[in-house]
């Protein structure tokens, strides 16, 4: 069984962020994402490195560049994640998706289409998409 260490971001620049995510700082995860692959190649180990995207309806416009920017940190595998825990009235205006089987609106589906054949063009052949 191969190990898995996952870090997840809820855009793809610290402004988005750091504002649905409030108290998570963006660079923060960012730096130690660095900080975990570089000791990971150093020493050599299989630990799978993993990016988690949670998308909401403020920042699936970000995806493509999230996938820029997980190719450019060194991680091995994408997933996203429909935002699924609702706190809030307020937080369910957020969500991408209300069920596994619901359609999204066609600009969300070609978002999503586009970041997959941009994943598919890095190291990223396979982005996980909740089905």
């Amino acid at each position: 069984m191969q190990h898995r260490r996952s870090s997840s971001f809820a855009g793809a620049y610290p402004v988005t962020h750091d504002s649905i995510r409030v108290g998570c700082s963006f660079r923060t995860i960012v730096n130690n994402v660095r900080k975990i692959i570089d000791l990971k190649r150093k020493l050599g180990s299989d630990v799978k490195v993993v990016a988690n995207y949670i998308m909401a309806s403020m920042n699936i416009h970000e995806l493509v560049d999230y996938i820029e920017l997980c190719y450019e940190l060194g991680f091995e595998e994408v997933v996203l994640n429909n935002l699924t825990c609702i706190l809030s009235k307020q937080m369910f205006a957020w969500k991408v998706f209300t069920d596994p089987v619901e359609q999204g609106p066609g600009i969300i589906n070609h978002i999503i289409d586009v970041a997959t054949r941009r994943a598919r063009g890095t190291r990223h052949k396979d982005l996980c998409v909740p089905t």
